[in-house]
């Protein structure tokens, strides 16, 4: 839920795909426009979140925060918070794609140092399809204020060229992940969203 009341979407395994699993909360067609980013729009997005220690990673992709495009090649989010690693080597990544095919690493800690806790998220974003008119403002903080990561970029692309002028931007949590033999269980636990356009 979104300000209480707002439509959003729940969906399990992933339909079509069996070698990839899906359980998120997401703004979805159907959702208000005040909650989706068009051209030009301005959207704040606050949450939480904590990953179990048990939550193993492999070296497929493995998201937990995503902002996709519609109306364009959707297989490829804008931004990603994601694991990525093996057993030596575990990491926690804030990836962004501003072309569809260019994945840029924004930032990245041991996957050790994000696990077992509460964290706080935030996040400002700008949609254009311009890069001097975009924006990606993000954050990620302990509970007790402890700064994580921020990251501002005020030259962003946030919006795909050649996707016409129907594009707009839809924010996503939980989990979504390509499923190996070597994975088990995984939980990653949520609260107090909030997403405002401004």
């Amino acid at each position: 839920m979104v300000n209480g009341n707002e439509k959003v979407t729940v969906t399990g395994l992933y339909s079509g795909h069996n070698d990839r699993q899906r359980l998120e909360i997401k703004v979805g067609p159907s959702s208000s426009d005040h909650l989706k980013g068009f051209p030009e729009d301005t959207l704040e997005y606050n949450w939480k979140f904590y990953i179990d220690p048990d939550t193993k990673l492999t070296k497929d992709f493995f998201h937990i925060h995503q902002i996709k495009l519609v109306n364009e090649d959707e297989s490829l989010p804008l931004i990603t918070f994601s694991g990525n690693g093996n057993n030596n080597h575990q990491l926690f990544q804030v990836q962004y794609n501003p072309t569809g095919s260019q994945i840029l690493i924004l930032y990245k800690i041991n996957w050790q140092q994000v696990v077992g806790k509460w964290l706080v998220a935030s996040a400002t974003v700008k949609y254009s399809v311009k890069p001097t008119e975009g924006l990606i403002k993000y954050q990620l903080k302990t509970l007790d204020g402890h700064q994580l990561f921020s990251y501002t970029n005020k030259t962003a692309q946030t919006l795909r060229e050649g996707s016409g002028g129907d594009q707009w931007a839809r924010p996503k949590w939980g989990l979504y992940r390509k499923l190996n033999q070597q994975l088990d269980r995984a939980r990653v636990y949520f609260a107090d969203w909030s997403v405002v356009k401004i």
